[in-house]
C-alpha cells in the first residue's frame, strides 16, 4: 500500500503551512481500512497532531480535515501500514 496524490506520486512529500486549514481527499481502493496520522517528531518523541477518520475499503473523496500551529517538519503514516504508507 502507499499514499498517492493526484499526479500519481507515491507517499508523496507535503507542504503544510502553521494556522492554515487543510482539506485532504482520500479514496480507498483497497480491501483493507486505513487512517491517516500526521505527527511531529521533536526532542526524540513522536507526537500526533491530527488523525482522519477510519477510510474504509472501497471508500471515495473522504474529506480529512485540519489545522496546526506546529512549526517544522510533520510526518505522516497509515496508522495501519506505517511501513509502507508514510
Amino acid at each position: 500500500y502507499r499514499w498517492v496524490d493526484g499526479s500519481g506520486a507515491e507517499n508523496p512529500t507535503l507542504n503544510i503551512m502553521a494556522n492554515k486549514k487543510y482539506i485532504i481527499k482520500t479514496s480507498n481502493p483497497t480491501d483493507d481500512e486505513h487512517q491517516l496520522i500526521i505527527d511531529s517528531k521533536a526532542d526524540g518523541k513522536t507526537s500526533q497532531i491530527a488523525k482522519s477518520k477510519e477510510i474504509k475499503p472501497d471508500s471515495k473523496n473522504v474529506e480529512f480535515n485540519f489545522k496546526t500551529d506546529q512549526v517544522g517538519e510533520l510526518g505522516y503514516h497509515c496508522k495501519y501500514h506505517p511501513q509502507m504508507m508514510n
